[in-house]
């Protein structure tokens, strides 16, 4: 637990969590889903590309999209990978939107 604080600073840091500041839409998620959403703030910041998902081992990608009525956590729709060719392309018309939710889920 003592690796969260840290990992959570950075992720902010450079990214942008002002929708977990006091009063904001985010401010009332549990603390899991907060970090979370700072994860993955950074995550999709940096394109996706899973290096910004290392956080000492805290984080993995998943596609469960921790959303909330009050609190959307934004994604992008296309991956580093698919940019790279990597993977195939694929569009929305074709596969449903949740095939792009990409979060972070903390572990503890």
């Amino acid at each position: 637990m003592s690796l969260v604080p840290p990992n959570m600073s950075y992720a902010c840091a450079l990214s942008d969590c002002t929708a977990l500041g006091d009063g904001s839409s985010c401010s009332k998620l549990d603390n899991m889903t907060t970090i979370s959403y700072a994860f993955n703030m950074y995550f999709q910041m940096n394109g996706q590309d899973v290096e910004a998902c290392v956080f000492n081992g805290l984080a993995t990608i998943t596609n469960t999209n921790l959303s909330t009525d009050s609190c959307l956590f934004p994604l992008a729709l296309q991956s580093a990978g698919t940019r790279l060719n990597i993977l195939s392309s694929i569009t929305a018309t074709t596969t449903s939107v949740a095939a792009f939710l990409f979060t972070l889920f903390a572990l503890f």
